[in-house]
């Protein structure tokens, strides 16, 4: 289990190195879209552009997103 979460840290913070967020955004995004997967809001897409990879698309994302954050300032 410790594997786990010592990649899952490092997997973080090179999100938030990488993209310039906090991890509480990055956290609040992993939430939303665990959340519709759960709803049943995902659907999965294959793009017929592509040599045989698949797209995934949530539905109203960033609005569950934004929720989320308002949710959570002050914290």
């Amino acid at each position: 289990m410790k594997y786990v979460s010592d990649r899952t840290g490092t997997t973080l913070q090179k999100m938030m190195d990488e993209e310039g967020l906090t991890a509480q955004s990055i956290i609040a995004e992993a939430v939303a879209l665990r959340q519709a997967y759960k709803e049943g809001r995902l659907v999965l897409v294959e793009s017929p552009e592509s040599s045989g990879g698949e797209e995934v698309w949530v539905e109203d994302l960033n609005k569950d997103i934004e929720a989320s954050e308002e949710n959570t300032e002050g914290e």
